[in-house]
């Protein structure tokens, strides 16, 4: 057992520190709001991932796979949301002083955690990823509590990671520099959002 949960988790963890809209959120957030936001935005993403992983275990990561109007609506749904993030970060503008001063700080954090786990919930290739990964994982007569344990300490890894890149990313030194050239990282930002949009509708699967 431990022979195919040992791998299994390394290879989820370097998929999780890949670039993706999750890292791309968490970048922009930390850089812009600050650690806290950053930690918030965190929160959601694991959020959304048990929610994902909740829905493949009840059978609904099935139903997307199998059912075309189902993804097709997930998909365009998250592609929007994506694009919508995106056309908001390109449309940032140099700020004054203050204004660099009143933009840097947190937003609330309901609002980070709404948005980390609506990037995470909307992404029908999430669903899929889940599906492909605990089919191959779950073996017959593997206890509930080991399967438990699992995805609790997957998920402590993934808070783990995109807190550190929120700590990371908010030392005061790092945001400043970032903060006069924000509405670059923003825009930048809002590019990359947009294209992960753009390839959710574009691709075949």
């Amino acid at each position: 057992m431990l022979s195919t949960l040992i791998p299994a988790y390394l290879a989820l963890v370097l998929a999780v520190m890949s670039p993706g809209p999750d890292l791309a959120l968490t970048i922009q957030n930390s850089i812009k709001h600050g650690r806290r936001t950053g930690i918030f935005t965190a929160g959601g993403i694991v959020f959304g991932n048990l929610f994902q992983i909740t829905c493949v275990n009840l059978g609904l990561g099935a139903v997307i796979a199998h059912s075309t109007l189902a993804f097709t609506i997930m998909k365009y749904a998250a592609a929007a949301y994506l694009v919508y993030l995106g056309v908001k970060a390109l449309r940032s503008q140099p700020h004054t002083e203050n204004e660099m001063q009143e933009a840097a700080l947190p937003i609330t954090g309901h609002n980070a955690f709404t948005r980390g786990m609506l990037c995470n919930v909307l992404n029908p290739k999430a669903a899929l990823f889940w599906l492909s990964f605990f089919t191959v994982i779950i073996q017959p007569g593997m206890p509930l509590p080991v399967l438990v344990a699992f995805i609790i300490t997957l998920q402590v890894t993934v808070f783990a990671w995109f807190s550190f890149v929120a700590f990371a990313l908010s030392h005061n030194r790092v945001r400043q520099k970032f903060t006069r050239i924000g509405h670059w990282v923003d825009r930048i930002t809002g590019g990359l959002l947009i294209a992960l949009g753009v390839g959710i509708v574009v691709s075949r699967q």
